[in-house]
């Protein structure tokens, strides 16, 4: 069995919440979520770290989604975002896309959240297991020595 997707849930609803993991459950996704109301739970919670996805509602009392996300993608910019909204218009729903989220769902529409969630979640971790290789596979530069050797650049400080 997989290891649970830890998912962060900014969502001041908790019919609203309950009904994602239901969903998500119903799916077949393995997931624990970590539920949280407030502006400062959430930047809290964010940096514990340990969080594999951010679900979040564009409107929560005292803070918007917009500031969620740019919290997010400054403090964990490697963790993908997704909106669970009332209402976004096309504009909003673009303009989230621009600014960092990488999926927008509508409460009423959730029929592709385990979808959204899998995928956001794979891409996340093939761009981390992208960057890994891209660290291991680096060219080592050769730096010139005074003596006409040279040292690659981790040896030219010891």
């Amino acid at each position: 069995m997989p290891d649970p997707i830890r998912i962060l849930y900014l969502e001041d609803d908790p019919k609203d919440a309950a009904l994602v993991k239901t969903r998500l459950e119903e799916a077949g996704v393995p997931c624990a979520i970590h539920v949280v109301d407030t502006r400062d739970v959430y930047m809290a919670a964010i940096n514990r770290g340990g969080i594999d996805l951010i679900l979040a509602d564009y409107k929560v009392p005292g803070y918007d989604g917009m500031q969620a996300l740019a919290f997010a993608k400054e403090h964990c910019p490697g963790v993908p975002f997704i909106f669970v909204t009332g209402t976004m218009g096309d504009e909003k729903a673009a303009m989230t896309i621009r600014l960092g989220a990488v999926d927008y769902l509508l409460k009423d529409r959730l029929e592709r959240l385990p979808s959204a969630v899998r995928h956001a979640v794979d891409e996340a971790q093939s761009a981390a297991a992208h960057r890994g290789r891209a660290t291991r596979h680096a060219v080592t530069v050769r730096m010139p020595c005074m003596d006409g050797f040279s040292l690659p650049p981790q040896q030219m400080s010891q």
